[in-house]
């Protein structure tokens, strides 16, 4: 039991749905916080971790047996993935015997639990996602001097409960998801590729994703590439943003951008660690606009109703907006610099796009302090 625990946005989530649903599922990548999450808010739950192999032995063995002793009392069980056959099981027994929010599961690998969940739990279980810390969920209990402090240290949760330096804590992460969940699961040959597929990634973080391009560079091929990144994606390692196109006649740039759900295993990939590597690297403003990114992409899941949808602009003339939050039939148009001194110039392309699509929202946001018309520090990621 973590002893100086950081409250999680997804609590509240957690508590309104679990009077709606039998099954709660709860999905992301290894060390989000799951466990800690839900041992947190149901302390007297009961528990099981599907992570040892006897208890797995046992339970494939008699999967009703198991369930049974569930019919009237919550239990949480702990790494989903490992059994997902029991999906089954759980339809049947949600259908006869459960009552609201009787039943926790959470599971890391997303591309086998999201199956076996969608399919056989249809209307029992809602899906909710968990994803390393937010800015704002660390506001309390961990202060950042400088954005670039905060994009090199991450937001993996073990970091900060047990006062890990990011640098020590990373290269570990990045061997066991690629021993566990990479070569146990989805039989990939060439680990040795796969990380270096990672690292293209990680150097176009921000940037278009040209599969065709990387694939010939790690020496793979295309369908090969595409598999991969979808992997990585359902992992909630990175993540896309597609371009906006709607209600605009105009040359659109159509190819998807790359970003990392958590910047510092994108700067570690990168061999950034201290604020002067980032400030000097020939990627910094690329990584600062992914910091911001990754920000509201992780709000996305914490958010009561529906999501806020997440886009960037490109014309082939060249005119870019870095980020279009479209929610609730509202646009926001966000310019992200990473820069302390705003300049007149920076307003050009907000401008250009708010003709277009007719909206006053916008604002660039910088990576100094000030409290100006249309201008946000990084200190609005707190809120």
């Amino acid at each position: 039991m973590v002893h100086n625990y950081i409250n999680r946005k997804l609590e509240s989530n957690i508590t309104k749905l679990s009077g709606k649903y039998p099954i709660l599922t709860i999905l992301g990548p290894r060390q989000s916080g799951k466990t800690t999450l839900l041992r947190h808010i149901l302390p007297d739950v009961d528990y099981v971790s599907l992570e040892s192999p006897d208890i797995r032995s046992v339970i494939k063995q008699d999967p009703r047996g198991f369930l049974d002793k569930y019919k009237h009392k919550r239990v949480i069980i702990d790494e989903f993935q490992r059994i997902p056959e029991l999906a089954s099981y759980l339809q049947e027994y949600a259908d006869l015997y459960y009552n609201m929010g009787q039943i926790f599961i959470t599971g890391s690998q997303q591309f086998n639990v999201m199956k076996d969940v969608s399919q056989s739990l249809v209307g029992r279980t809602t899906i909710l996602r968990l994803l390393p810390f937010s800015l704002a969920e660390l506001k309390n209990t961990h202060r950042f001097d400088t954005p670039e402090e905060a994009m090199i240290h991450g937001f993996y949760p073990a970091i900060y409960d047990r006062k890990l330096k990011s640098i020590n804590w990373y290269p570990s992460y990045i061997e066991t998801y690629l021993e566990r969940d990479i070569r146990q699961h989805l039989q990939i040959g060439n680990l040795d590729k796969f990380l270096y597929f990672i690292k293209m990634l990680a150097g176009r973080a921000g940037q278009l994703t040209n599969m065709n391009n990387i694939s010939i560079e790690v020496g793979i091929t295309q369908p090969t590439a595409r598999k991969w990144y979808s992997i990585l994606k359902e992992s909630q390692i990175v993540f896309s943003l597609q371009p906006y196109h709607k209600n605009i006649n105009k040359r659109m740039i159509k190819t998807p951008k790359v970003y990392f759900v958590d910047t510092g295993l994108l700067c570690f990939l990168l061999n950034i660690h201290t604020e002067m590597d980032l400030e000097i690297h020939p990627l910094s403003s690329f990584i600062f606009e992914n910091f911001v990114i990754s920000e509201y992409y992780k709000s996305r899941f914490y958010s009561v109703g529906p999501m806020p949808e997440l886009y960037f602009f490109r014309d082939k003339s060249g005119h870019e907006v870095d980020l279009i939050i479209q929610h609730q039939g509202k646009l926001k148009l966000l310019e992200i610099k990473y820069t302390r001194t705003i300049q007149k110039s920076h307003f050009r392309n907000l401008i250009y796009l708010q003709k277009l699509l007719d909206t006053h929202s916008s604002s660039v946001f910088f990576a100094g302090e000030a409290k100006l018309p249309q201008v946000m520090d990084w200190s609005e990621l707190l809120r």
